[in-house]
């Protein structure tokens, strides 16, 4: 992760690969068994591709379910604690299937990565469909901006967590909880979120060898290269705030102290920043840059 915020903020990005890690910032995984992307020459895969039996798919399957676990795990922290690790390990094992039966090794792309953003997107799918964010959770981070805006208002500064939980009639922990909840609700992916184009998700940027239409791979690897690069054209605070937020997991309220301002200046930055990549980018769009 922080390999991938100082590459955020070096001029230029030039190359794919840095461009990729900017929208899906995973760690690297080591999972059970052999290499897990020795997979020209491996007896297993190639049982599978010639026979397409499900014992050898399953087997496949067990081989790489380490990873269905790393990412469970990983977004299960980043959601409410009513959203169990079982059922995302369900879907993203859908997600895994799916990336067993439509890998090509020869589409240069390791087997790691392609399984990875074929489990991401079977499981943020899933979540976006649900409506996974709670109406109380949403109702807690309105109250927690509302009173902080009141707050900031009649004092003339940021106030302090202790004031800010005394305003609303809650513990400092219970505010704490609610911060929490606040950043669970931008798990939805940046790029999405940013560009409004429906089917831009992180699954959409694998290439699929069952796709109609091939050289719509190369147009989304283009454009997640385009995102990245205006990022590196906003102010560095801006850019600064997108870089804390969505891959450093800071609240708004720890941005601001990291950059000794105003929760509501973290937000005007954090708007202002997703305003000017959107307008940008949809100029490239319409003018087919």
């Amino acid at each position: 992760m922080a390999a991938l915020c100082a590459s955020l903020r070096q001029l230029p990005i030039h190359d794919s690969s840095s461009a990729e890690s900017f929208l899906a910032p995973v760690p690297e995984c080591v999972t059970a068994g052999r290499g897990d992307d020795a997979v020209s020459g491996d007896a297993l895969w190639e049982e599978f591709r010639r026979t397409r039996r499900s014992s050898a798919r399953n087997r496949l399957v067990e081989r790489y379910i380490l990873v269905v676990r790393q990412e469970a795990n990983r977004l299960a922290k980043r959601l409410p604690s009513t959203v169990q690790v079982d059922d995302l390990m369900g879907l993203g094992t859908l997600g895994l299937f799916q990336a067993i039966y439509r890998f090509d090794p020869a589409n240069g792309v390791k087997f790691s990565t392609y399984a990875r953003k074929r489990i991401q997107g079977a499981i943020l799918d899933e979540l976006r469909e649900q409506d996974w964010v709670p109406r109380t959770v949403r109702q807690k981070v309105k109250q927690r901006e509302g009173s902080l805006r009141e707050l900031e208002a009649r004092l003339g500064r940021t106030p302090s967590r202790e004031e800010l939980a005394g305003a609303m009639g809650i513990t400092v922990e219970a505010l704490q909880a609610i911060d929490h909840q606040s950043r669970t609700a931008t798990v939805l992916s940046l790029e999405e979120e940013i560009l409004e184009v429906p089917g831009a998700r992180q699954k959409d940027l694998v290439a699929d060898p069952g796709s109609a239409r091939p050289e719509q791979h190369a147009e989304r690897r283009e454009l997640v290269k385009l995102v990245a690069f205006e990022i590196t054209k906003l102010s560095p605070k801006e850019s600064l705030v997108l870089t804390l937020h969505y891959f450093e997991e800071l609240t708004v309220s720890e941005i601001a102290r990291v950059l000794h301002v105003s929760d509501s200046r973290v937000s005007q930055l954090h708007t202002a920043a997703k305003n000017k990549l959107r307008q940008r980018l949809r100029r490239h769009l319409e003018l087919g840059d």
